[in-house]
């Protein structure tokens, strides 16, 4: 399991984002791993919890797998 801290995008402080990443199986395949983003926004003095965009998740899902699939591939 990988868990960023929160963090701001583009230096936009009213918005944050974390992201939890689970890698399911040792073997690299589509359902292996599972990204989680979490999104807030600033209200008042607090945060304010958002539905992130799935897509988002899936493309960086796609991203990890492929990644492992040329790191694994370079490895042999």
């Amino acid at each position: 399991i990988i868990i960023t801290d929160w963090y701001n995008l583009k230096n936009n402080f009213n918005e944050r984002i974390k992201i939890s990443i689970t890698i399911m199986s040792k073997e690299i395949r589509a359902d292996g791993v599972q990204v989680k983003i979490f999104k807030q926004v600033k209200n008042g003095n607090g945060w304010q919890k958002l539905k992130a965009n799935d897509k988002n998740s899936i493309k960086l899902e796609r991203a990890i797998i492929k990644k492992a699939a040329l790191l694994s591939s370079q490895s042999e």
